[in-house]
């Protein structure tokens, strides 16, 4: 009797301690980053043509290339 109010109260306090690690975790991820943190970004959302970047994508020229022509033959 005495080892199994034992064993509850150990599960107890680990229930406990895992609880408020839970929670802590949970208070900070609902936190924003601070402002001076890099890459953070407070000014209004985009849309998505100019998040997209420029047409062409990245690692193409900007400007398109003339298809050759045809030979005559």
């Amino acid at each position: 009797m005495e080892s199994t109010r034992r064993n509850l109260g150990i599960l107890l306090a680990v229930g406990v301690i895992l609880a408020a690690v839970a929670f802590f975790l949970r208070y900070r991820a609902e936190q924003p980053p601070p402002p001076s943190a890099p890459g953070y970004y407070e000014g209004p959302m985009l849309p998505k043509s100019q998040r997209m970047g420029p047409p062409g994508g990245s690692g193409g020229s900007a400007v398109p290339q003339e298809a050759p022509t045809p030979s005559g033959k």
